[in-house]
């Protein structure tokens, strides 16, 4: 909810910080928590970008091979890669990491080098799912789980609007707005769900742009209402402000002792 209200995707840590305060867990350790859901959320999304483009009945791939679809396709590519190549090296070397980490902290100040462990040694923690086969199988599944019933929400907004062109072509939608509203922007994904819908439906799957742009207005708030509303409803309930967690800093609790795992 509060990436529907503050900008620049702020709402992402605003998670982790509400996730500290409600549970006995660091701010780190939260966040470690959310940095698994995205690497989850990555690889499938990326899968919802490449598979589309191999069916038979994808319309256009000069689309994607120049312009800014070329360049969203190529960033996604690159930040899968990336930060699955961070969190490999994490879960194989955690100490090697840890070690540089205090290093490079010891630097510029013994207590950054300190704090800066101490935040790393939660962090991975948080992450030790990623060393567990059997729930990072799950977590994939659950995740393939969320993101196809989210692509057939788009489908059906598709149908609503007149548009169909087939459930492949709301799953290659899903994809590339999800990966357009990761960018930090206005509040809401105002601006950046538009154009990620029509870049989708209208240049790439031949749609109408005014029929595209009807779709994404239409579908975005009719998701952006509820989900305010209901998120604004429990940040109430529960004591909270969006000032909170605007203003918040990744403050560390103690942590429990950290075990490196071979």
């Amino acid at each position: 909810m509060a990436n529907n209200l503050l900008p620049a995707r702020v709402g992402d840590l605003a998670r982790a910080y509400t996730f500290s305060r409600l549970e006995p867990v660091s701010a780190s350790a939260a966040f470690g928590s959310l940095v698994v859901e995205r690497f989850m959320d990555g690889v499938v999304l990326l899968l919802f970008l490449i598979i589309p483009v191999y069916t038979s009945g994808f319309p256009s791939i000069e689309a994607l091979s120049e312009g800014w679809g070329a360049g969203l396709l190529r960033l996604a590519i690159l930040i899968v890669i990336v930060v699955t190549s961070v969190l490999c090296l994490i879960v194989v070397a955690p100490r090697l990491v840890i070690n540089i980490a205090g290093w490079c902290g010891q630097l510029l100040s013994p207590e950054i080098g300190t704090a800066s462990v101490k935040i790393l040694e939660s962090f991975i923690s948080s992450i030790k799912i990623m060393r567990d086969a059997k729930l990072l199988l799950l977590g994939f599944i659950w995740t393939l789980v969320f993101w196809t019933w989210h692509a057939l929400s788009f489908w059906l907004g598709m149908l609503a609007f007149g548009i169909d062109t087939g459930f492949v072509s709301a799953i290659f939608t899903a994809g590339v707005v999800a990966f357009a509203v990761a960018l930090p922007a206005a509040p809401g994904f105002f601006g950046t769900f538009h154009a990620g819908s029509d870049f989708a439906i209208g240049t790439v799957y031949g749609v109408d742009s005014a029929d595209s742009l009807a779709f994404a207005f239409g579908y975005h708030f009719g998701g952006w209402v509820p989900i305010t509303i209901i998120g604004l409803y429990y940040t109430w309930a529960l004591g909270l402000s969006l000032g909170q967690a605007r203003s918040s800093n990744s403050d560390t609790s103690e942590d429990e002792d950290f075990t490196e795992e071979h």
